[in-house]
């Protein structure tokens, strides 16, 4: 039981360093943003970096999206019945969860 206790708290201590980590990184973008705006970059330049960032972060996710989606394809189609995984209609017309 000690075992999986001291499995459960190094396991939250990784995620709760990760996170802020992850913190840490934004308040670098922020103040990265500023020097620039101080050193003279255009505020039409620094919103276009900005932009630039945030459309990567948004292609990556729906590429890893799609990808995953096509590799459970086949997962899909043993649970199907009548329905195609890749037809069109249902994937329109079902609400999104």
């Amino acid at each position: 039981m000690r075992k999986l206790r001291a499995w459960v708290v190094r396991l939250g201590s990784l995620f709760n360093k990760q996170r802020n980590d992850w913190e840490l990184d934004e308040e670098i973008e922020s103040h990265v943003h500023i020097i620039r705006m101080a050193l003279g970059a255009s505020r039409r330049g620094v919103l276009g970096l900005m932009f630039m960032q945030g459309m990567r972060s948004a292609l990556v996710g729906i590429f890893f999206g799609v990808a995953g989606s096509l590799a459970l394809k086949k997962v899909m189609v043993a649970h199907l019945f009548g329905v195609s995984p890749t037809d069109p209609a249902p994937l329109w017309l079902s609400p999104p969860c």
